[in-house]
């Protein structure tokens, strides 16, 4: 038991500046909308919420979608599997 504690102290340690930069970012991105919900209207947090996640998700595979398409793009993934 005692070993198992150590380990998920140390992952824990291991994980903390990432967490710490990951607070940072959703704090700061939250702060920004609220900033800009104040001064306009609060739709301007469903519109902040998904460019967040696209954001996270990455504009690139975006980008892939509207370049190929999801159609070509599901006949490619059935082919493979």
């Amino acid at each position: 038991m005692r070993r198992r504690v150590q380990g998920v102290r140390y992952a824990l340690a291991q994980a903390f500046p990432e967490l710490l930069a990951a607070i940072a970012l959703l704090s700061g991105w939250a702060l920004l909308t609220w900033g800009v919900a104040s001064l306009l209207v609060w739709q301007v947090w469903p519109i902040s919420a998904g460019l967040l996640l696209l954001a996270l998700f990455g504009f690139g595979f975006l980008g892939t979608i509207a370049r190929e398409g999801l159609y070509l793009l599901s006949k490619r993934g059935a082919r493979r599997g």
